[in-house]
């Protein structure tokens, strides 16, 4: 089996969401599974183990409207090593994390969510009493975007990999979706 793990910034050592990442690929090399990783240069190392591939792809690093243009740039890119890695293997399953299914739309893949849907992040947000307006409303516009980005994920995606029942739930009823769910635990 071919696993193809899409990730804009995959870097080991990186807690959370990274120790997943190098978990799963770690396990999959050792059940003889070939993993091909896609994720943005300058971030982390190649050093992987025997029977992964890094796919390095660039991206624009921007510091004005970055989920924009970061995500935008990776998505675009990330799609044709994709696609080139279907189109040599088209048994191969397709893994996205975070918002690394930006750009994958007709591509078939399954979705990994770890938390709730973005807007349940903005509500603590605001639980932080930002008293600054102008701050205030470039924080709203960042989620605001997340959201549109991580409702086009979700709505394309051929699965969701969550890690309760709860917050798959949660993200198709936010979202409207009616995918397979995989629970692992």
């Amino acid at each position: 089996m071919h696993v193809i793990v899409v990730f804009p910034y995959f870097k080991e050592g990186q807690g959370g969401l990274y120790s997943f990442i190098s978990e799963f690929i770690k396990a999959a090399s050792k059940r003889q599974c070939k993993v091909s990783v896609v994720c943005a240069y300058g971030y982390g190392s190649d050093t992987m183990p025997e029977g992964v591939t890094v796919y390095r792809v660039p991206i624009l690093h921007s510091r004005f409207l970055r989920r924009v243009i970061e995500y935008s740039s990776f998505g675009k890119h990330s799609r044709l090593v994709v696609k080139n890695l279907l189109r040599i293997d088209p048994s191969a399953k397709v893994l996205s994390i975070t918002f690394g299914g930006a750009g994958l739309k007709g591509l078939p893949y399954v979705h990994r969510v770890s938390s709730g849907p973005i807007e349940l992040e903005w509500k603590m947000w605001t639980q932080l009493n930002v008293h600054n307006p102008l701050k205030l409303a470039l924080i709203r516009f960042d989620f605001l975007l997340q959201e549109l980005i991580e409702r086009r994920i979700v709505s394309n995606t051929r699965a969701l990999l969550a890690h309760t029942k709860t917050l798959s739930d949660s993200f198709q009823q936010k979202y409207g979706v009616n995918v397979p769910v995989h629970v692992p635990c």
